[in-house]
């Protein structure tokens, strides 16, 4: 996504004739394309409300844009190549001028292709009756399925004899005139000015080459056409910055996907507190200080003062890391703290010549129940496969104009529940309800609506499960039963209850572990933003008691469980290892701010020792 200054405060005053007033308790639901779907079933009920969006509204001041889409009332679709497309774009870089006439899309310019023989030259490296000197190089804008190449050539200086070679990969740059093989096309003896070449590849290319026989005369090209087919090979969807009006929690994305074989299609999101994206700096005149000053005050510097834009990373999160979608599908929700701003991506991958179209995309939004949520689990350790007694402490704060919870769900991960044996709010055993309980998830109906005036209870939930394996997570929400449509906000882990210093909401269950590993971070908590303070997170790790090498394997995981990055995999012997984590993910994109978890498995004689530990992120 390209950056500057249109992407900064300048949106906003866009966006009170774009979206909707601020967001009040219920639910709003946003719906983009799908105009001629009937409402969700709950649009029209009391304190929900349906935001009808069509994928053409766009504005490059408030963020969006769409590349190589079709959008229309059928949905978002990536864009096909047409019949008459030329594909041939002379490139912005590395470009040599005297090939100007080969792209210029004139026929009555042309590009001189002296005369050469291999025979009269001893040092050129010919194949047959080509050599590197009669060879094009052409690099296209994105892999393409080539169809057919058109050669133009003036009248009397025709190409004769020629071939073509498709690559699936850029040519390396600075590698000189190369003569490549195989050709996927060869014409000898061409006698006519305009010259098809039929190719029909099977697979995408991103260069070609024209090779141009030996020849006694200069041969005059006046244009290379190139013409492709099927779907473009990437495509990508930037929505416009939402605001919410206020702080909001958003939950799952539902969208329908019709799909076609070698097509993906990615998710991503990201969440600010203020509507810049970047921020601006000018030179101070000290040295390389610079000083950060507003849009406003930044388009007004001469261009010597102007110490350019770095992204607003105190205020929103980088994009998260891609989801792939397929069918229909519904993403799981993104934000555990409330945030004012949200925005998406849709990035689209076509492999093979068809694509996939995006017929609708709905996600929901909330006013969050209360300001700071923060729950953990004790007992943090217990036997793996035994039914074990666990208290969920949680701890809220609200603040005046929010509207509190009265309803606790949790869920269970690598864990089965059993029951749940008691409710206390503030050390008083409460009433409750117990309306659901499956051995993944249960929900508990709190005697009383949580409000402002019970900011900071502490509120305790006693149930028993059974850990099936090491890192079992148990994930908590809360809600209000008076709004059974609102999105339910997520608790974060965090200090609940100063008695026990677990701080978490996952379980250990290995037993002896300190035997043989022992791990620890520092920072637990860093700041991946590039100041050069705190950037990274060092995960220290010993090994003890081992024989020989055994398999270590380090990864970063999302409170679900997810891989969000691998940082270690192999063998190693006793001794201390460092790593660091940067905080990007696998694909090498900063990850959203939040708590994470470190990972490390160790493989010894007696089975697998693993060790978990969390790491928070913030910007």
């Amino acid at each position: 996504m390209r950056t500057g200054a249109r992407y900064a405060a300048g949106w906003l005053c866009c966006l009170a004739a774009i979206f909707i007033p601020q967001i009040s308790r219920g639910v709003t639901i946003y719906r983009f394309g799908g105009q001629d779907l009937p409402p969700p079933p709950e649009a029209g009920r009391p304190g929900v409300v349906l935001v009808q969006r069509e994928w053409a509204d766009l504005e490059n001041s408030a963020g969006g844009e769409a590349l190589r889409l079709q959008m229309d009332e059928q949905g978002l679709g990536v864009l096909e190549y047409r019949p008459g497309d030329n594909v041939n774009i002379a490139p912005s870089q590395g470009f040599a001028p005297q090939l100007q006439p080969l792209y210029d899309r004139k026929t009555d310019t042309v590009w001189i292709a002296g005369k050469y023989l291999c025979g009269d030259r001893a040092t050129l490296d010919c194949d047959g009756e080509y050599g590197p000197q009669g060879t094009i190089d052409i690099a296209l804008e994105e892999p393409v399925f080539v169809e057919r190449i058109r050669i133009f050539s003036n009248a009397g200086a025709v190409v004769r004899d020629l071939g073509v070679h498709l690559s699936a990969e850029r040519f390396a740059s600075g590698s000189g005139k190369v003569l490549r093989r195989p050709f996927a096309a060869e014409v000898r003896g061409n006698e006519l000015p305009v010259l098809d070449i039929q190719l029909s590849s099977q697979q995408r290319s991103a260069a070609l080459q024209v090779a141009l026989g030996q020849h006694e005369q200069a041969w005059e090209i006046g244009e290379i056409q190139i013409y492709a087919r099927g779907a473009v090979h990437t495509a990508s969807y930037v929505s416009n910055i939402i605001d919410f009006g206020q702080s909001a929690i958003w939950g799952a994305l539902d969208l329908a996907l019709q799909t076609a074989p070698g097509a993906k299609v990615f998710l991503q999101v990201r969440s600010g507190e203020e509507g810049n994206l970047l921020r601006y700096w000018r030179y101070t005149g000290i040295g390389d200080q610079k000083a950060e000053v507003s849009e406003e005050e930044y388009g007004k510097l001469r261009f010597s003062e102007k110490a350019g834009t770095t992204y607003n990373y105190s205020s929103w999160t980088p994009w998260s890391q891609s989801y792939a979608i397929t069918g229909a599908a519904s993403m799981p929700g993104f934000n555990p703290e409330p945030r004012r701003y949200f925005q998406f991506r849709l990035d689209f991958l076509c492999e093979e010549e068809g694509s996939n179209r995006i017929e609708w995309l709905e996600f929901r939004a909330s006013a969050p129940a209360v300001s700071q949520l923060v729950g953990e689990v004790y007992p943090f350790q217990a036997p793996a496969g035994q039914t074990t007694a666990f208290t969920y402490f949680l701890k809220p704060r609200l603040e005046r104009d929010e509207g509190g919870f009265d309803r606790l769900e949790i869920e269970a991960s690598a864990s089965q529940l059993v029951s749940v044996s008691g409710v206390r709010i503030n050390g008083v055993e409460s009433a409750y309800v117990l309306e659901a309980l499956e051995p993944r998830r249960l929900t508990v109906r709190l005697p009383r609506r949580l409000e402002r005036l019970d900011s900071d209870v502490l509120v305790e939930v006693d149930f028993v499960a059974q850990v099936l394996r090491y890192g079992a997570v148990f994930a908590a929400r809360v809600s209000d039963s008076r709004f059974p449509f609102e999105v339910p906000q997520q608790v974060r882990p965090g200090d609940a209850v100063d008695e026990y210093g677990g701080d978490r909401v996952w379980v250990e269950t290995a037993e002896g572990a300190e035997a043989f590993v022992r791990a620890q971070v520092n920072p637990a908590t860093f700041t991946p933003n590039g100041d050069g303070i705190n950037d990274q997170a060092g995960i220290t790790y010993d090994l003890f008691e081992a024989t020989g090498q055994v398999e270590v394997a380090l990864e970063v995981l999302d409170l679900a469980g997810r891989r969000v990055r691998t940082l270690h995999e192999g063998r190693e012997q006793i001794g201390q290892y460092q790593r660091f984590w940067d905080g990007r993910d696998g694909a090498g994109r900063l990850v959203p701010p939040g708590v994470y978890l470190y990972y490390l498995a160790v493989d010894i004689e007696r089975g697998r020792t693993q060790r978990l530990g969390t790491v928070r992120v913030v910007y």
